[in-house]
């Protein structure tokens, strides 16, 4: 740190030859200051090696639209189609263990796959569309429900069902599982990684961010409702689930953890 001060001053009466004197009367004053100060400013960072920005680079594709060049400015664009596909399973057994008893279950299982455009391999996000449509993500639902219901008289039925759902998620964007000695990390890094893939690097001027990304989730859910339903009013239309004056939820418990 260095840090210098300068400064002076000058004064005296007002004197002007010949026309006023002002010795005792009127005086003038001047200052001047001035200082400087210098502090020694570091800063680390890491940067690519010449090995590996090198590599990097070549990572990217060739401009392939023909602007201006620009701070900031698009000179790359391609199209892809993003697929997504939908599977669903469902099994449902029925059981009457008497005329007022009766149980049913019922097993469903979706599977939802959305595959991922790839533009050019490695990059985790694009400027203004972000992540959508570069990643592969895999969602599965599972769901299962068993009922059991009886007919308690002529006019009340009671039934207690559970519910169990799961959801489960795996999303892999960008450069994930690919070998980062094709864009020549040290091999520190290498040993370190958590999974395959390239870190996380951002060159800016709305470039490609690359890197690899994995996310898994998981939620489950489990329900118990218990219902009582009075049917005498309802004997009538001798439809069970028709809304004309029916009594229903004489008692009600739901319970989810």
């Amino acid at each position: 740190m260095s840090y210098k001060q300068f400064g002076g001053t000058f004064g005296g009466p007002v004197t002007i030859p010949r026309l006023y004197r002002g010795v005792n009367r009127t005086f003038f004053f001047v200052s001047r200051e001035q200082d400087t100060l210098a502090n020694a400013v570091s800063r680390q960072s890491r940067v690519p090696s010449e090995a590996t920005g090198v590599a990097l680079l070549k990572a990217f594709p060739t401009p392939n639209q023909a602007v201006r060049v620009q701070i900031g400015r698009f000179n790359w664009g391609a199209s892809g189609v993003s697929g997504t596909s939908n599977y669903n399973t469902s099994v449902r057994l029925d059981h009457a263990w008497s005329d007022r008893h009766r149980m049913f279950g019922r097993l469903s299982r979706l599977f939802r796959d959305q595959g991922a455009v790839v533009f050019f391999p490695g990059p985790n996000d694009f400027s203004i569309d972000g992540t959508d449509a570069i990643a592969d993500i895999s969602r599965v639902f599972h769901s299962f429900a068993l009922d059991d219901t009886w007919i308690l008289s002529p006019t009340l039925a009671g039934s207690l069902r559970y519910g169990f759902s799961r959801r489960t998620q795996r999303t892999e964007r960008g450069a994930y599982g690919l070998d980062g000695a094709a864009i020549s990390l040290p091999p520190v890094i290498l040993s370190n990684q958590r999974f395959a893939g390239y870190p996380l690097i951002r060159l800016g001027e709305n470039m490609a961010t690359m890197g690899g990304f994995l996310s898994v989730e998981a939620t489950e859910q489990h329900s118990l409702l218990a219902t009582g339903t009075n049917l005498s009013n309802l004997a009538t239309f001798g439809v069970i689930n028709s809304a004309a004056g029916a009594r229903q939820m004489l008692g009600s418990l739901r319970l989810v953890f």
